[in-house]
């Protein structure tokens, strides 16, 4: 729905960003049209009396300004063939403007003349138009405070010296100083030093995270305390802060099905209220009985009245709360489409490892079954050093002080194993499991080597669980690992269901049958099923972020929030509920009290003005609920 208070036209205009602009100089224009409005109110209320000519003069300036704010954008949308609500306020005030002046023209006496009436409605309009963009800034409060992270300046390494620069001069492999209380610049990794670190923009968790040499740093984090060196190891200029600041600015203009509903609405809404006006004029001063001043008063209060300001509002508001609010505490959302559907949903899947369960792999057993120890464990210490896969990470760990051995045709099937040559021997290890361990190793298709792993349980899983259980939303694990651990896993949280030894493809088909649902991952081997869900949710994905396909980035372990997404969804989707509903019985209650006499042409715009703050307002309510959790 377009703007009531704008010039500037845009194909997006149901984004709150393009609904009002800053640079907007409506204080100005309000206060002024004020000035030329206050000496109206003064006569009504004094024994001061205007006379038509001053009372034309007073209004002369008003209605410049609302031409040229309200009437350049009814222009506008007339040329489209896509009357918008400025085109309401332009005929109410124009009408009460011409009428006005024939009968000046022909001196038919004070009833005849209300160039008050388009003063006043210009003034109020733009009343609330002030009122609209201060109430919008707190709505967008948190997505400023994260564009704003990254420092002006930063000391960069000159040979041995530090010299203060623009970040915008950095450049990969540049070398800069931080100490406490300074902010990262860049994403980098540190060569030297060690400091505690907030990392609160990403994870939203404001405790400091200890860093030392070859951790990677982010922009935007702040040192707490601490003297670090740090190389730059990517584009400065196109950094994870960037990214998340970029995703945040996209999501609010990511609109939801039931804005898309309103918008339909809206379209029609228009040509509505301008039948309806002329229904009151005809209906008025045909059958009413009343003359031709208050069936004319009553058909302009109608316009005035019915300006759905509040409708435009209704959902932009509550969905950039929303986002901004689920980004300052670490959930990063791609759109208000996505808090819609996730809202709604009946079915999550979780996958189990790294996931669930905290993805630190310790070796139980390994079961020697050919050869010796020491060779067994260089093996598997040499083929895993070759995945990524989280068991492999945490072996390579587990088997360090093994011998690294020099590999040949190494070949790794995601979700199956990996393999490789050594002295013409064909080595593999088997992550599809038996009953009694969790990967076997061959040589040459014989089985050399049996291993048995354990991982726990990560912090609040079976709270989060147990959330989800209790609103009667299936719960199922989605897991490539064994039956006996995934059953096991399914036991502990008491989930409705488990699905194991499944390969990344079995996951899609799973995902793709259960629809509508949610699966939450934490984006290893997971692209496809986060991709094909309702709702894809991605935990620890770190500065890999961007290679992600999922809807909602979770950049830490505290599977708190996941829940936390869920009740920042629902209650974005009941906000934007209702603020429609606000919206739509202001104009069903107000309209008829127009068309009566009830409401006057300034009462009417006074009225709708303040209905916006209603439903501004409401959002702030549902913002500062959630801002200490």
């Amino acid at each position: 729905m377009s703007k009531c208070c704008s010039d500037k036209d845009n194909p997006k205009n149901n984004d709150l960003n393009n609904h009002h602009h800053s640079d907007d100089p409506v204080l100005i224009y309000f206060i002024i049209s004020l000035l030329f409005t206050i000496p109206y109110w003064v006569s009504m209320f004094s024994s001061l009396k205007l006379t038509p000519l001053n009372s034309f003069l007073l209004c002369i300036v008003p209605l410049i300004i609302g031409i040229k704010y309200f009437g350049i954008s009814a222009y506008k949308s007339l040329k489209k063939l896509n009357p918008n609500m400025n085109v309401l306020i332009c005929l109410s005030t124009g009408t009460a403007f011409i009428y006005s002046l024939i009968g000046w023209y022909y001196n038919l006496g004070d009833k005849y003349i209300f160039f008050e009436t388009t003063a006043s409605i210009f003034t109020f309009v733009l009343l609330g138009n002030v009122i609209e963009e201060r109430a919008i800034k707190k709505t967008k409060g948190n997505i400023t405070d994260i564009s704003n992270l990254k420092p002006g300046t930063t000391k960069l390494k000159f040979n041995d010296s530090f010299k203060e620069v623009n970040t915008n001069q950095l450049k990969i492999n540049d070398i800069f100083i931080l100490n406490t209380g300074d902010k990262i610049p860049a994403d980098a990794v540190i060569i030297k030093g060690s400091a505690e670190i907030n990392e609160s923009f990403l994870t939203g968790e404001s405790l400091g995270v200890l860093k030392n040499v070859k951790d990677k740093i982010l922009a935007g984090s702040i040192i707490i305390q601490g003297n670090i060196e740090a190389k730059i190891t990517s584009d400065p200029n196109n950094n994870y802060l960037d990214y998340v600041n970029s995703l945040i600015k996209d999501a609010v203009n990511n609109k939801p099905e039931i804005q898309k509903i309103g918008d339909r609405i809206s379209s029609f809404f228009v040509i509505f209220i301008l039948i309806i006006a002329i229904l009151t004029l005809i209906v008025n001063y045909f059958i009413g009985g009343n003359d031709l001043v208050t069936s004319a008063i009553r058909a302009i209060a109608v316009l005035v009245i019915a300006c759905p300001c509040a409708m435009g509002l209704a959902t932009p508001t509550a969905v950039t709360v929303g986002i901004g609010l689920a980004a300052k505490k670490g959930i990063i959302v791609k759109g208000g489409d996505v808090l819609e559907r996730l809202s709604g949903i009946e079915h999550i899947f979780f996958d189990k490892t790294g996931t669930l369960t905290d993805g630190d792999f310790k070796i139980e057993n390994i079961n020697y079954l050919a050869q010796d120890k020491d060779f067994i464990n260089s093996i598997i210490y040499s083929l895993e050093l070759n995945s990524n896969h989280p068991i492999a990470k945490s072996l390579t760990s587990h088997l360090q002080t093994s011998k690294k051995l020099i590999l040949t045709e190494i070949k790794e099937e995601k979700g199956v194993g990996i393999s490789a040559r050594f002295e013409n021997s064909l080595y593999s290890i088997n992550r599809s499991s038996n009953k009694d361990y969790d990967l076997e190793l061959t040589k040459d298709s014989k089985l050399i080597s049996q291993i048995s792993i354990k991982d726990s349980l990560k912090p609040n899983t079976t709270k989060t669980v147990s959330y989800f259980n209790n609103l009667n939303i299936r719960t199922s694990i989605l897991s490539g690992d064994s039956k006996r651990k995934t059953e096991n896993t399914h036991k502990q949280l008491n989930t409705n269901s488990f699905y194991a030894e499944q390969l990344p493809n079995d996951k899609l088909k799973i995902i793709n049958t259960n629809q509508p649902n949610t699966f939450i991952g934490d984006g290893i081997n997971d692209g496809p099923a986060l991709k094909a869900s309702s709702v894809g949710i991605a935990l620890k994905t770190g500065t890999d972020i961007a290679n992600l396909s999922a809807d909602i980035l979770i950049a830490d372990d505290n599977f708190n929030r996941v829940k936390l997404a869920h009740q920042i969804s629902q209650k974005t989707y009941k906000t934007i509920k209702e603020n429609l509903i606000w919206a739509l019985s202001y104009n069903v209650v107000a309209i008829p009290l127009a068309a009566c006499g009830y409401l006057t042409p300034m009462l009417a715009a006074l009225s709708m003005a303040f209905s916006d703050v209603v439903v501004i307002g409401n959002a702030l309510r549902f913002k500062n609920k959630y801002r200490n959790i």
